[in-house]
Formats: C-alpha cells, structure tokens, sequence
C-alpha cells in the first residue's frame, strides 16, 4: 500500500491479473477490482442459497435439534405460515351476485380484503386484471377496455397463492331480482284482509303489516335503517330519488344480514321499482301486472288513506246519527233471554227505543236472534242498544238487521267485528273517551277517534241510557 494514494484505478479483476502477470502495475496506484467480478454468478447464487437454506442456525435453531425432529431451517420455510395467515384471503367459491350499472367503474360486494387478485371474465375468457381499492368494505373495480358491460361477465377474486377464489357475477339488470322479490313480498300480504299500522322510531314513517314502510320525502330516505330493519318492501312517493351512493349503502348494510343486499323500492302504486344498479325508477313489466294491481290498490288506495277513509267513515256515520231524536226515557233492561217470556217484557219492548243488555247466562247472538224473531210480528222501535259484554260479528250483523236501530255501545268490542258496510255504528266506550270502531275493510277493527264535537252528545245518551237501565214506568210506555 503507498504511503499517499494518488490514484485510484476502477478494474475487472482479469485486467488486473495481466498487469501482474507483465509486471507492469503502478506501485503509486490503488486498484480496485468490481465486486461483482470476484465471484461468478454461480458463486454468488451458492452462497445466497446456503445462507438461506441454514437462516435458521444463524439464528440460534439447534442444528442436532433441528435435523433429529425435521424442523425447516431455510428461510422460506420458516416464514410460510407466517406469510400465509397475513396474506390469504379464506374465499369459498361462492357466487355473489351485482348489478351492474352501464359503466366500466362498479362497486362490488364480498371483496373487502386488499390480498385478492381480480380478473375479468367474459364468455369464458379472461380479460386481464381489474384493478381496485377497498372503500368502506365495498371494492371499486375498473373494468378492461375489452369487457362489453352491456353484457354479463364475471369477476373473479382469488387469494394471492391462485388457490382460492370467489366470483361476482355482475348481471345488466335487477329486473329479475325485484320480480322474484315482489313475488315473495305478495306472498305475505293478504290484500283481503286489514291492515295493521304502527309508528316507526323515524318521523312520520309507519310500519304496514311488520314488514313494509312508506316514505313521502328525502329526509325520510334512511337506508342504513331500512336495511337493518330488514323491511321487505319500501313504499316511496316518485320524487325521491336514489343514487349510486344509497345503492352502495344497501349493500355495506346488508352484507350484515344476508348475501342478497337490494331492498325492494316501489312507488304508491306499485307500477314502478328502483333499478338496483343505477337507482332509477322503472316501470314493471306486463307479466306482473296482476299483482302489482292488486297490491297498489291495496296500500295507494287503502293502506296509506286508511286514516283518512276512516276519518270519512266516523263523519259520515256520525252525521247520519240523530241521537238527540232518541227517547231514553222508554229504556228497557234484559239480563236473559228468558226475560222475553215475561209479560211486563212482551208490553213495554214494542215502545222501546233503549235497550241495555246486562246478559248473564245468554249470549248476544240468541238475544240478536230473539229479536228479530220479535220484529218480524211485532215492529219494534228500538233505535239505541247498549251491551255491557263483548258483541261477536254475527251478532251485529244480524242487529243490523233492525229497521229502526242506529248505534250499539259496548265496552268489551270483540276483535273480530266486521264493521264493513253496515248501517249501524258501533261506539266503544271506556272510562276516558268515546271511539268509533270503524271498518273498511273486512277484519279491519281499529278504533277512530270521535271529533270532540260529538262528545257531549254521546255522553249525555249514555249517561241518561245508563240512569234509566231499569225496567221504564208502566204509564210511560
């Protein structure tokens, strides 16, 4: 080595030999040979490969150990499973189905894990890699140039080993969805029947039959709390509007409860659906017509107007009624059929226009039967029945019956009268109100409210039925 270096000269190590072998290096020179013509790349490759293959004894694995019980000592083997638990992705198999909205940019279900490599398949070729990224549990996929999105093609995720895979059959419209959708949701609604209607923690939303919802504006839009209510129908009025982002959110929310995440959207009349790729309305095709019928007229015409038919139907029964034209004062009491028999009976009940049925040991449908048996010989003139027990469908039919009778008041109503298209208004009275049991549908019996207007003159009826629930005087009669 010179005391001062001067120069430094770059070589290969065989230009440095021959100067060795002349004689002709310079004392006054440092020359450094390129690392990489040291050794050859067959040396290099040896060396690496046995530093891997003994990782293990560098550091600290016993070597006797190790050999005896076959633990891996390269380095590959002793990072595999550590590799494997961070990298794989545990897919299935399973077929996930997504609408595809018309456009090379999608959001997908079911692929939540950045370790997944997705290809595009069409008409069973491949297509290259999609790529992605993960946006709150959905994956945002680009589909290849040469995918035709008009038409349906696969996305197929697998693991980073190729050795599992799921895949995403995107299809160019929800159309079948919502068919099969509307087929099993018609299933469950009986549009003969009544329906039930219950508030919802959201306002100004109801629940109909446990199972359907009714939104009238955009605040009310809540599709996190649509779908995990697992409503099976959401009733919306036209001017809403629904976007790729209430599309994404049906299917974050979903993913929780079921492998389908479209909820079925129809408008009032049920001859509209949201398409459940793009979030448009469109209408229903002819084949379902007679089920989209019969359920729009059931909500848009009954269900969502109940409140307001049976409003109608209280005013209209209530404005027929002249309860102040009813002579309380002629008030007959029956407490068994039997009471028919008796001659003071068979004298006064051509004149009355109160009857109270305080029945013990008789059951309203004969006490119904007695007297219509009565009327068809002697016409009665009854216009007011008051019954202390429950009054079963038949019996108020058949009381309907009487010519002259304009209201029933009860306490105990049976939940099965069918108040439809009779005459006769039912009242239901309690301690703390008066209310009308209005039917407008078979089997509907929620009481409506009585305007207050009414009630003085209500009241002042029953009360004065109630002070005369004696056999009336003789003379009176």
């Amino acid at each position: 080595m010179p005391e001062q270096i001067n120069k430094i000269i770059f070589t290969t190590k065989e230009a440095y030999d021959k100067k060795v072998v002349e004689g002709s290096l310079d004392p006054s020179v440092v020359y450094a040979i390129d690392a990489s013509q040291v050794a050859t790349t067959t040396e290099v490759k040896t060396t690496i490969d046995n530093s891997f293959d003994k990782f293990g004894l560098g550091i600290g694995i016993n070597k006797e150990g190790a050999e005896f019980y076959h633990t891996p000592l390269d380095l590959a083997g002793l990072i595999k499973d550590i590799v494997k638990v961070k990298y794989n992705v545990a897919y299935t198999g399973a077929e996930h189905i997504n609408v595809g909205n018309g456009t090379k940019t999608l959001s997908v279900t079911n692929i939540s894990n950045p370790n997944t490599y997705i290809t595009a398949i069409q008409d069973g070729t491949e297509h290259g890699f999609v790529p992605f990224t993960i946006d709150n549990r959905l994956a945002r996929v680009t589909i290849p140039d040469a995918v035709d999105v008009t038409r349906e093609f696969e996305l197929k995720a697998s693991n980073v080993f190729n050795t599992l895979h799921d895949t995403i059959k995107v299809i160019t419209s929800s159309e079948g969805i919502v068919i099969e959708k509307l087929n099993v949701y018609a299933s469950t609604i009986d549009t003969e029947s009544s329906v039930r209607i219950e508030e919802t923690f959201i306002p100004s939303v109801n629940l109909y039959n446990d199972n359907t919802i009714y939104i009238s504006d955009e605040s009310q839009k809540q599709i996190n709390t649509f779908v995990g209510q697992q409503y099976k129908a959401v009733i919306a009025d036209k001017s809403i509007t629904f976007n790729s982002d209430d599309i994404d959110a049906m299917k974050r929310m979903s993913m929780n409860w079921s492998k389908n995440f479209y909820l079925l959207i129809v408008d009032r009349t049920f001859s509209s659906y949201v398409d459940l790729g793009t979030g448009e309305w469109k209408d229903f095709p002819a084949s379902v017509s007679a089920t989209t019928t019969k359920l729009g007229d059931y909500f848009n015409n009954y269900a969502l107007k109940l409140n307001t038919l049976r409003e109608d139907k209280v005013t209209t029964t209530m404005t027929a009624l002249n309860l102040n034209n009813i002579d309380t004062e002629t008030t007959l009491k029956i407490t068994h059929i039997s009471d028919f028999e008796q001659s003071d009976t068979q004298t006064k009940l051509p004149n009355v226009e109160c009857l109270v049925l305080d029945l013990y040991g008789s059951s309203i449908d004969n006490i119904a039967d007695k007297l219509l048996e009565i009327n068809a010989t002697t016409p009665l003139k009854i216009k007011a029945i008051m019954i202390s027990h429950s009054v079963t469908d038949e019996a108020f039919k058949k009381l309907n019956e009487l010519p002259t009778l304009q209201v029933v008041f009860t306490s105990y109503p049976s939940s099965d009268v069918k108040t439809i298209d009779k005459r006769v208004a039912l009242i239901i009275t309690d301690n703390y109100n008066n209310r009308l049991w209005v039917g407008i549908k078979p089997g509907d019996g929620t009481a409506m409210s009585i305007d207050s207007s009414y009630n003085d003159t209500i009241s002042t009826l029953i009360k004065s039925i109630k002070d005369k629930n004696t056999v009336a005087p003789h003379n009176h009669l």
